[in-house]
This record gives structure tokens, C-alpha cells and sequence, in this order.
């Protein structure tokens, strides 16, 4: 599986405060089946702005330190405001292993027009991805099915499919509608990591095709 979504850089978010976390976090997503890991550290203005060349240097710590298999990758989750147009123009933001990938949130509860975002995205010649997008409460089926269609990558997280959650019902209608191009972790310190359980429920539910396009061939597609 490769995931396209995780917090395991020491020292540079809220995802991991020690390289001895992030060194177990590889291993708990190696014994998931894990093959390939993007690093996304967050961007967000006022809360999460370590500077691009501290992220490339923790980065590279944790690859160093890295003994597991997971190949790690370099990327940013980008929390979208007006401003994060220029910082990516200026090369000071992160794409997928530099390639014309950004990995794009957005407030969870305000109405932000993410199709006007992601046309506007794709006007500057980026490909937006759209993490965890189940979790976006004025985001409906039909506005997610319109996304899809109007070119976005849709990305959900794996913990959204477990027995309890709140995004469960909602993550199965995307998947049903065949809605959704990758499941991936969004894994922090002290967050089970559900790939492998994930890929087991999909690939029960729709079959082995479709969970390795989620879980691996459309990931293996940005990531080259």
C-alpha cells in the first residue's frame, strides 16, 4: 500500500514530537502492508508555518534514521487561504515529490467554494488533491460528485471507514458512487493506523481491483 497522507516528521506539527514516535509510526505502517509513505506536514497560516527548508532537513533526519522499508516521499498538507496561491508560485509550500500535486484542507465547518478553488488551482497548472473530504459538513454528495468530475482528487482517510465513525456512513456513499481515488492514513502520535483494516473492508466490499486502485495504483501514479 503506499499512503499519501501522514503526519510523521519530528519536530515540525502537531504529528509527531519526537523522531523515537516517528520511527515507531513507520514501523506500526510497515507491519500494515505499507510500501511507500508521502510525508505531508501541515501548512497553516498562524498555527503550522515551519519554514520549507526546516521541513526538508527533519525530513531527511527521519530518513536517515529510517529502518524500516516504507520509502518515504516529501509533500505538505496545505490548509487553503487566499495567500497560499504566491507561497506556492514561490516555491515556499510543498508539493507531492515535487511534482504539480498539492494536497489542499479546508475549514471543516465555515462554507469555503472548494470548486472555485480547485479551478483556480488547476488554472495555475497545480493538481489538487482534496484531503479527507468526508469531513467538510457543507460539502453534499451531489457537490462531491460535481469535484470528482471537474477534475479534483479525492482523498479520505482510513479511520473514517472503522465501527463508530462519525464519517462512516458518509465515506461508504462516496465509495459506492465510486467517488473517491485514495484512502490514506492522516496518521499523528497516538492515532491507530487503520490502512490494513481499511483495505481489507474495501477490497471485502468492492472487490480487489478497487481496493488496489485506492490503496496503491492511483498513488503510485502522482508519486512517480
Amino acid at each position: 500500500m503506499i499512503d499519501i497522507h501522514s503526519h510523521v516528521i519530528p519536530f515540525v506539527d502537531d504529528g509527531s514530537g519526537s523522531l523515537e514516535n516517528s520511527l515507531k509510526m513507520l514501523k506500526t505502517a510497515e507491519e500494515n502492508g505499507v510500501t511507500d509513505m508521502v510525508c505531508t506536514p501541515h501548512y497553516r497560516r498562524s498555527f503550522f508555518e515551519t519554514p520549507k527548508e526546516t521541513l526538508i532537513e527533519n525530513f531527511e533526519l527521519l530518513k536517515r534514521y529510517n529502518d524500516t522499508s516504507v520509502r518515504l516521499y516529501l509533500g505538505q498538507e496545505i490548509a487553503f487561504d487566499k495567500g497560499v496561491y504566491k507561497l506556492l508560485e514561490e516555491n515556499k509550500l510543498l508539493t507531492f515529490n515535487g511534482t504539480k500535486y498539492v494536497l489542499l484542507e479546508f475549514h471543516y465547518v465555515d462554507y469555503v467554494d472548494v470548486s472555485g478553488v480547485v479551478f483556480e488551482f488547476k488554472l495555475r497548472g497545480f493538481k489538487p488533491i482534496i484531503a479527507h473530504i468526508e469531513r467538510y459538513e457543507y460539502l453534499s454528495e451531489a457537490d462531491i460528485e460535481e469535484l470528482y468530475f471537474g477534475g479534483a482528487l479525492i482523498q479520505v482517510n482510513a479511520s473514517s471507514l472503522k465501527l463508530g465513525s462519525h464519517y462512516r456512513a458518509k465515506v461508504k456513499k462516496l465509495l459506492k458512487k465510486n467517488l473517491v481515488h485514495f484512502i490514506a492514513s492522516d496518521v499523528h502520535t497516538g492515532r491507530n493506523y487503520e490502512m490494513e483494516k481499511a483495505y481489507r473492508f474495501v477490497r471485502k466490499k468492492y472487490g480487489e481491483d478497487r481496493a488496489d486502485a485506492l490503496f496503491f495504483k492511483n498513488a503510485a501514479a502522482i508519486i512517480k
